[in-house]
């Protein structure tokens, strides 16, 4: 066959060693009946690649068969590129490749039962994350995974890869407390309501929160963010009216594109939240096409209860937070507060499976100072956790707080891990923009071995939380994972360099090192923590530190003593 543009409706099925492919429906199946459906894109790409007949495709060679020729950038290519393999490793026991020839093309590759590829030239990633600020580009290119900076944010991607929206805190210009209460609400609700539409990414309420009081120009936020466009609105009251005034920015230009004013009596604000979130859905159908089956019927909690769940959500990110850096008392005081909050809420609306969800978080983490004195085990806590988890989804079987919780228990306690893998995926079919979902997703991912597959849901967290130290741990450690040690350790440097008393990152790496037998990282790491060992945590893990690298030295006294008591106290 020669290299013809890819007509899917004219297109004959095809064999792919144990895989079978059927363009006409955009199938994807296997000998054991596993069955993927593509999008159009991808299956054109996968079929002119066939077509080739393992001749190397160029990217220009892509646009004229795919594309039709017009202008599309590397980087929507290379996504539909690492889709492909994402199918190639999903079915048919990598029957298949795609292989890289740097910067000449690509060619499909079919691999026999006995031959694999090898990592370089199976995966390619060109996905674009936030680095300390600037954007990064993470890529894997013959020998390694590289990490590097880039001076600003690129322009927009091609239309096929989702656009990123965040949506600022709204503001207010009066005292009253009532009006700032309403601000919260309305950002919280068009967040909620946009973060449903998978043509869309979200950014994490944290992460907007955080650069919104940086006082930041709209460039600026965007390129923290990695952001296309910022949702931003006021609130105010006139003549006995409530008044908004929402808008659209387009980062690139810092200029308004939309924006749009809505009114409502004082004594009616649900009227105007669902006004001003409708009027957002709305305009951004007209920016990106946005599927109706895409956006789920969800039940709408009572609106001071959401606003108190959403509240407890901000605290509960906080106490992680706290509880990475050491400060246990201040993580107990975070949550019990979110306790309170998470309680209040139902106490209005009883069936509100998001504070069920809050409370599930609290008490399989013991985080308030009541729970934290209880004797109970791991396993008492998570199964009076996981016991809250089937109340809320009792109530909302689709919720994605509940789903996620449900399969990190089934990933962390029971090693289910088929079902914990279709509660993540359920989780984001609902809020593609859930965050929590692609954490937990990364980590059943990393602990099965699927490290190229943990690192795309990697810098999903990576770009929907940019500013949250709690969820980027995920990216460095999936990078090690995969093999890509380099990569990592830049990852954990940056991260050290913005926090460094962060106490849970200096005991990965601690054990990082240990394990690898690494006496003159451990040395290293030892150093950097004594320059500013200004804590008993800090002191405590320093020596730790200095026994392992005696331990590896042939020297294992001091490790072995202090193991001994680890062991005795978590015994006891």
């Amino acid at each position: 066959m020669g290299t013809q543009a890819a007509e899917l409706a004219h297109e004959r099925p095809f064999k792919l060693g144990k895989v079978t492919i059927e363009p006409s429906l955009r199938l994807i199946r296997d000998d054991e009946d596993t069955t993927l459906k593509v999008e159009p894109r991808v299956m054109q790409v996968l079929v002119a690649l066939a077509n080739a007949n393992g001749a190397l495709l160029s990217r220009s060679d892509l646009r004229d068969l795919c594309w039709a020729g017009r202008m599309t950038s590397d980087d929507a290519i290379d996504r539909v590129i690492a889709q492909i393999r994402r199918v190639a490793d999903s079915v048919g026991g990598n029957s298949f490749s795609v292989e890289t020839v740097p910067k000449v093309g690509y060619r499909l590759v079919e691999c026999s039962d006995d031959k694999q590829m090898p990592l370089e030239a199976r995966v390619v990633f060109s996905r674009r994350a936030i680095v300390g600020g600037a954007v990064g580009v993470l890529a894997v290119a013959g020998t390694g995974f590289a990490v590097y900076e880039t001076g600003g944010r690129a322009k927009r991607r091609d239309a096929d890869v989702p656009m990123t929206i965040a949506v600022l805190p709204f503001t207010t210009e009066e005292p009253a407390p009532q009006l700032a209460t309403l601000a919260a609400q309305l950002s919280d609700d068009v967040r909620s309501d946009v973060s449903r539409v998978v043509d869309i990414r979200v950014i994490a309420e944290t992460s907007s929160r955080k650069v919104a009081g940086d006082r930041l120009t709209a460039q600026q936020m965007g390129n923290s963010l990695g952001a296309d466009y910022l949702v931003e609105g006021q609130v105010g009251s006139a003549n006995g009216q409530l008044v908004t005034d929402v808008a659209l920015v387009e980062t690139a230009s810092g200029s308004r594109v939309w924006n749009a004013q809505e009114a409502a009596p004082v004594a009616d604000p649900t009227s105007l939240r669902s006004a001003i979130a409708g009027d957002v859905i709305q305009h951004l159908a007209g920016i990106v096409p946005i599927s109706s089956e895409h956006v789920p019927p969800f039940r709408r909690p009572d609106p001071e209860a959401y606003t108190m769940v959403q509240q407890a959500n901000r605290l509960l990110e906080d106490t992680r937070t706290s509880e990475m850096r050491g400060k246990r008392s201040d993580a107990l005081a975070g949550g019990a507060k979110a306790q309170k909050l998470a309680e209040q809420a139902l106490s209005i609306d009883p069936s509100y499976s998001g504070a069920l969800a809050v409370l599930a978080i609290i008490t399989r983490n013991g985080w308030t100072p009541a729970l934290a004195a209880q004797n109970l085990t791991t396993k008492q806590r998570v199964q009076a956790s996981i016991a809250i988890v089937r109340r809320a989804l009792l109530v909302d079987p689709r919720d994605p707080a509940a789903l996620t919780q449900l399969g990190d228990y089934y990933r962390r306690f029971e090693f289910r891990w088929t079902e914990a893998e279709n509660l993540f995926r359920r989780a984001l079919s609902v809020d593609p923009s859930f965050v929590d979902a692609h954490w937990s997703y990364v980590y059943e991912l990393g602990t099965l071995g699927r490290g190229i597959e943990g690192i795309d849901h990697a810098l999903s967290v990576f770009e929907l939380d940019p500013r949250n130290p709690y969820r980027r741990v995920a990216l460095p450690r999936l990078l090690y994972v995969a093999g890509a040690r380099g990569a990592a350790m830049r990852r954990y440097d940056a991260e050290l360099q913005e926090q460094p008393d962060n106490l849970f990152l200096l005991r990965e790496l601690y054990f990082m090192f240990l394990t690898e037998s690494n006496a003159s990282a451990l040395q290293s790491l030892g150093a950097r923590i004594a320059s500013q060992a200004n804590s008993p945590e800090l002191q405590a893990l320093s020596s730790r530190i200095e026994a392992g690298r005696l331990a590896l030295q042939g020297k294992p006294e001091r490790l072995r003593a202090l193991t001994d008591a680890e062991v005795a106290a978590f015994d006891a």
